[in-house]
């Protein structure tokens, strides 16, 4: 590859970077590196920062604390947060899940859904 290509290609590269930063990976937030816990750059998410990274209303969210896996929280006059290096934790988490197993067993839905509807007796008029 000529010495011209490959500066073209490197000062395109760079122009993509700055970009992708600017406008952020795929219409959502910016990509991060992983955050230490403990960090300086470790900060709270409220429970609406969550609900924006993740597309999900404030409501869904409520509902997903409820799961035993979930994020653990920090009630702070009644308002909830979220740390960002438990929340990254969890979103790794849950993509190697995703990754590592097999679809759940749906099937028991689906005979349920594919039966005939049960029938009703008919009504006695009197």
């Amino acid at each position: 590859m000529s010495e011209t290509i490959r500066a073209t290609l490197t000062r395109l590269a760079a122009r993509l970077d700055a970009v992708e930063n600017l406008i952020g990976h795929n219409g959502g937030p910016p990509l991060e590196d992983e955050i230490a816990e403990g960090s300086s750059q470790d900060r709270k998410l409220s429970k609406r920062e969550l609900a924006r990274r993740w597309g999900r209303s404030t409501r869904s969210i409520d509902r997903m604390r409820q799961r035993p896996d979930f994020v653990a929280g920090e009630l702070v006059n009644g308002r909830w947060f979220f740390w960002l290096s438990a929340v990254q934790r969890y979103e790794r988490d849950r993509y190697e899940a995703q990754l590592g197993s097999k679809a759940p067993d749906r099937s028991g839905y689906l005979r349920a859904a594919s039966a005939p509807p049960k029938r009703r007796s008919p009504a006695r008029v009197t």
